[in-house]
């Protein structure tokens, strides 16, 4: 059986894959900058729609 990795780190982002996937997409592809640049950007995301949500309540 052969692994096939995504493509994009956006890609095996949004297949549910998990840092790990994300991280050797990332590897695989030389790109180190590229994905802790989308992490933090992920990380952002969470971190705004998580306060959004504690200030409704």
């Amino acid at each position: 059986m052969r692994l096939v990795l995504p493509k994009t780190i956006e890609q095996a982002y949004h297949d549910g894959l998990g840092d790990g996937a994300v991280y050797a997409v990332a590897v695989m592809g030389g790109r180190e900058k590229e994905r802790r640049d989308w992490l933090d950007h992920v990380t952002k995301k969470k971190r705004a729609l998580a306060a959004l949500q504690e200030q409704e309540k």
